[in-house]
């Protein structure tokens, strides 16, 4: 009897000690996909003491490559190979212990999407660009999450305030209305930081969404719906750095994941340095391996598997999730290399997926070393779709002003020949990371209607920071960048503007929206802004005239920053304009029968189509 009892009590013992195995284990990827391209697939296996385990699979078309202990006794790597004609299905992984103890692991394959044709992102999108926590709140139930360290506090600039995912799918009509086609949110993986993880670039989890922000479910709802609306979807991506909190710096699955230093070690924020053919191996070490902040660990890419991990990890959310495009934070600071082959491997799986970095330059020639599709000197393509363009930027913040000159951005527009497809690249007035543009123009109406319609007729995709449609102002603040981000009127509890609704809107505010939205619903239906060409001409006593035009479509622009009116001579057009042609100008609704000699008024922009 006593045998029996042993025996029994074994048994509990061992199903208890697999369903505590079960709870405690991580895998990552937490499953994957038949029919990818590539048949490898690495898993990082997480288990106290799982580094000395041995594994096993049986299941067809399923083979062990390789099996790498971690430097820390909790991490196992186990390279797989999964045949191209393998079934999506469940399957078991045995790890046996020394003991001979046997610990199985479910792991799944799913059957990969048909995603043949990805909706990319092109020049006929517009990207609206959303903080998610000063968003909207749709969902104040996970403001506060048990084992999240900060909770919400709207009263700090830098506090968590508790938008979500909810409050973002809420007010998906609200874009379509105003008529952005792409939403672009920051991060919303998980940020579990002591302190400023509202902004979402101090990454602690690469496989969960935040629970503040309704965690993985939440995102994929919100993605669908979004989808179902006609908007796409770009997920922002942080490669160059984590979270200090982030579990892997209390055990590092292998030790030269980050990049160590005697001492507390800062990037030099020079990303010339990479592209300067004379700069020393010490000042780009510094640039790629210095620290973007004490609270931000450095990330080593050049380890072969953190490499195949990150890779991994876009793959999986491209596939899980659905989304239409990646904007990569920093480009410049992870390793070069390493972001080509990440590139090369997400466009190789998925043709034509739009890859966006933010390369933060001031000039062209620099700028356009980011950009993929050409070879720069030095052999280097960085197999990029596009780079935010800042040259462009600046150009927009110096052309505009009262009082400022227009042509410094002509002048920037004329060196468009470095970049391989300038076309792709991603223009805009603001971002999270720069004063507002309304403050920037010293709260100046024309000057933003002038740039609104140069941003949304020039080549690019434009890109509109979440409130600049009702002037939302703040300027950049050393360590208080939360000015810039403040709450969307009507997205929080006690606002008594309300964007959404229109309610308690200024005449400007109503004035600003009433223009922009004109704009971007007219834009969708303009073939020649989405892939026309251009051509402009010399900017010319304050006043800047190009053209977009496609064999059916011509437009004609003219941004008048002067402070008179001006007199347009089109005859100085005439190898595209015809003579005496007639016009309608897509602002105002005004018909021209002969567009000679109409009067543009000091600080106005206008948009002729050329009936030809």
């Amino acid at each position: 009897m006593r045998s029996i009892y042993s025996s029994l009590l074994t048994v509990i013992l061992l199903f208890c000690s697999i369903f505590t195995f079960a709870q405690e284990i991580r895998v990552e990827p937490p499953f994957w996909w038949t029919g990818m391209k590539s048949s490898e697939l690495q898993l990082l296996i997480e288990y106290p003491g799982v580094s000395g385990m041995i594994p096993e699979i049986d299941f067809p078309g399923i083979s062990v490559r390789e099996i790498t202990p971690g430097d820390h006794p909790d991490y196992l790597f186990v390279d797989l190979l999964i045949d191209q004609q393998t079934a999506p299905g469940t399957f078991i992984i045995t790890l046996r212990d020394r003991e001979g103890m046997e610990y199985p692991l479910r792991y799944q394959l799913q059957k990969k999407r048909k995603r043949d044709t990805i909706p990319t992102i092109t020049p006929a999108d517009v990207m609206y660009l959303i903080m998610p926590d000063r968003f909207a709140n749709g969902d104040e139930g996970n403001d506060k999450v048990k084992g999240i360290f900060e909770e919400p506090d709207r009263s700090k600039l830098n506090g968590r305030f508790g938008g979500d995912l909810k409050g973002i799918t809420d007010h998906l009509e609200y874009f379509s209305s105003l008529g952005v086609t792409a939403l672009w949110l920051n991060p919303v993986f998980e940020n579990n930081m002591i302190i400023n993880s509202y902004h979402g670039y101090s990454i602690t989890d690469f496989y969960n969404v935040d629970a503040r922000f309704g965690g993985n479910e939440a995102y994929v709802t919100f993605i669908t719906e979004a989808h179902k609306k006609g908007l796409k979807v770009i997920k922002d991506m942080v490669f160059n750095h984590i979270g200090t909190h982030h579990r892997w710096m209390k055990r590092l699955p292998v030790n030269d994941w980050v990049h160590h230093f005697p001492e507390y070690t800062r990037s030099n924020f020079t990303p010339y340095v990479i592209s300067d053919p004379y700069a020393s191996e010490y000042d780009r070490m510094r640039m790629n391996n210095g620290w973007f902040d004490s609270t931000l660990a450095d990330l080593n890419q050049k380890h072969g598997r953190l490499a195949t991990y990150l890779t991994q990890n876009s793959l999986w959310w491209i596939e899980y999730a659905g989304i239409d495009g990646i904007r990569m934070d920093t480009q410049p600071y992870p390793d070069k290399d390493f972001m080509a082959h990440w590139a090369d491997r997400i466009r190789t799986e998925y043709p034509g997926f739009y890859l966006v970095g933010e390369a933060w330059l001031n000039d062209v020639a620099h700028e356009a070393y980011w950009q993929g599709g050409g070879k720069n000197r030095d052999g280097y393509d960085s197999r990029f779709t596009a780079v935010a363009d800042f040259p462009l930027y600046y150009g927009i913040l110096n052309g505009f002003p009262k009082g400022n000159d227009i042509y410094g951005l002509y002048r920037v527009m004329t060196q468009d020949n470095w970049y391989p497809d300038p076309f792709v690249n991603k223009t805009f007035l603001d971002n999270h990371d720069v004063s507002r543009f309304f403050t920037t123009m010293n709260n100046d109406l024309d000057a933003y209607k002038l740039a609104v319609t140069f941003l949304l007729t020039t080549r690019g995709i434009p890109q509109i920071y979440y409130g600049t449609e009702v002037l939302m102002t703040g300027d950049k603040g050393i360590g208080n960048d939360g000015v810039m981000r403040q709450e969307f009127p009507g997205g929080f509890s006690g606002h008594e503007k309300n964007a959404f609704t229109k309610a308690g809107l200024s005449a400007a505010e109503s004035e600003a929206l009433s223009f922009m939205t004109k704009l971007l619903q007219w834009r969708k239906s303009s073939q020649a802004v989405h892939h026309g060409a251009l051509k402009h001409f010399l900017a010319w006593d304050n006043h800047y005239v190009y053209f977009r035009y496609t064999d059916t479509e011509l437009l004609m622009v003219v941004l008048n920053n002067g402070e008179k009116p001006v007199n347009l001579n089109t005859a100085r057009f005439s190898e595209i304009v015809p003579a005496n042609a007639a016009a309608t100008e897509i602002i105002t609704g005004t018909e021209y029968p002969n567009i000679q000699g109409v009067v543009i008024a000091a600080r106005t922009p206008a948009i002729f189509r050329i009936h030809r």
